[in-house]
């Protein structure tokens, strides 16, 4: 079985919060690109007292019927939420994790390279995203291109 593409650029649309908080742009802004071997990941929002967290990553990543694994280019987080500031890792770590498939719709773990990275899951079906930030968030995505 060939694994389906998920090529394209998504946008986020929405996020939901445990709280049951939804957050819409301009509040949460994010964009993420899949081309044929990398993926491109950004993301920003502002917490009530005006502080920021945003992330760039981008890795280059293989997908078949069996595996999602990524090997990262570099990461780059600026988290004054967190009073850490920012970051950078250039380590080029892989991981992987197990996909499935089920029709139209993809879901695997992201692997996570580094050392205190959240657990989150994602499931593409068609032309939306959805991921899944355990006990964090929910965010939603639509492909734009």
């Amino acid at each position: 079985m060939v694994a389906p593409s998920i090529e394209g650029t998504y946008q986020l649309v929405r996020r939901e919060l445990p709280d049951g908080t939804v957050q819409l742009p301009p509040a949460v802004k994010g964009m993420i690109t899949y081309t044929k071997e990398f993926r491109n990941f950004s993301v920003v929002w502002k917490d009530n007292e005006g502080r920021f967290y945003s992330e760039c990553y981008v890795a280059r990543y293989t997908l078949t019927d069996k595996e999602y694994a990524e090997t990262s280019e570099y990461l780059i987080v600026d988290d004054q939420i967190g009073g850490k500031g920012i970051s950078y890792d250039l380590s080029n770590t892989t991981a992987a994790s197990l996909a499935s498939f089920d029709g139209t719709r993809i879901r695997f773990a992201l692997p996570q390279p580094f050392e205190k990275a959240l657990s989150i899951t994602v499931e593409f079906d068609g032309a939306t995203l959805k991921a899944t930030g355990k006990d964090l968030f929910i965010d939603y995505w639509e492909k734009i291109s």
